[in-house]
């Protein structure tokens, strides 16, 4: 008994103010007058009498009623002290008047619910730190601050081509263009450059662009021009050929992508950023917990709607729209 009642006050001895400020939460929303609760600006409970692990509404379970609980049950005690913790609110929210019939069942499945929810996220946490297949996932939507490879930011021209008529003529331009910025360092400069060259009927586009890794992965930048999250994709072409541009004021040759003609001018790089695994696998934990946690939900609403399947009327969206039509 004793080795019963250690395991569960390690987890429950504050069972009066944490647990039951979180149980009790659905039936406050529902405003009844929730004086089974506690604030921060209140004192903290006395501690638990030696022999109870856990009170609940005013009302104490000790030890041995847990114990013999759980052996006529045969489940955990963890999940009969829930139970019985369940059964004293609702028992103490019936005697105050705070439970009508019609409000009796949602209560007692936001109760219920919001146990699960937080058995579920101990159960998350149970199963250890991430794992590898985690700590990848993870990283992965994370990239730009954990796992970040070399970057070009550039400026580029594009000469278009939008019909098959159009590449020679489309060529002829770009190389106009190229021999027109030709030398030229500064970002702004270039493009005006480029812009002045006559296009004729060819579409024309000549733009800065957001940083591109060398396998097309793309960033944006926050206010204070740090890499900040993860963009669409560039072209594999052009982004090869930007990154293997060398130095600030570089220029590329022609280089040909599904759109048309580039020339590009390297406008800033950014160096490699990538934080050793184990202090990802840290710095991941809480989102791995929410993410195990959010999946093992989902798991149980599928079981859910497997084996109760959920039905509409045809005519139930006719209807539902006639509401308040008469008012």
């Amino acid at each position: 008994m004793k080795g019963l009642k250690g395991m569960v006050r390690s987890r429950t001895s504050n069972i009066n103010r944490a647990r039951l400020g979180l149980l009790l939460a659905p039936i406050c929303l529902l405003g009844a007058s929730c004086r089974h609760t506690t604030s921060s600006s209140e004192a903290v409970p006395a501690p638990l009498p030696s022999a109870m692990v856990a009170r609940a509404a005013g009302e104490g379970i000790t030890a041995a009623t847990l114990g013999e609980a759980a052996r006529r049950s045969q489940a955990s005690p963890q999940g009969v002290l829930d139970s019985m913790i369940v059964a004293r609110l609702m028992g103490a929210a019936a005697r105050d008047g705070m439970l009508d019939r019609g409000r009796y069942r949602t209560v007692r499945r936001a109760v219920l619910s919001r146990v699960m929810l937080e058995r579920i996220g101990q159960q998350a946490r149970a199963n250890g730190p991430p794992r590898d297949d985690e700590l990848a996932e993870m990283t992965a939507a994370r990239w730009v601050k954990l796992d970040r490879p070399s970057a070009v930011r550039t400026a580029h021209v594009l000469v278009r081509i939008e019909q098959p008529q159009q590449k020679s003529a489309a060529r002829l331009l770009a190389e106009k263009i190229r021999m027109a910025v030709a030398g030229l360092r500064d970002e702004q400069t270039f493009l005006e450059r480029a812009r002045s060259v006559p296009s004729g009927k060819l579409q024309v586009v000549a733009e800065s662009l957001p940083p591109v890794t060398a396998d097309g992965r793309t960033f944006s930048l926050d206010a204070q021009g740090r890499p900040d999250s993860p963009g669409p994709s560039f072209d594999p072409a052009f982004a090869k050929a930007a990154n293997a541009l060398e130095h600030v004021g570089d220029q590329s040759d022609l280089v040909r992508t599904k759109f048309g003609w580039h020339v590009i001018l390297l406008a800033q790089r950014y160096e490699a950023h990538r934080v050793p695994a184990e202090q990802r696998r840290e710095l991941l934990a809480e989102p791995v917990y929410s993410r195990r946690a959010a999946r093992a939900v989902e798991r149980l609403l599928d079981r859910a709607r497997s084996t109760r399947p959920i039905s509409v009327r045809r005519s139930a969206m006719t209807e539902t729209g006639r509401i308040g039509a008469d008012r």
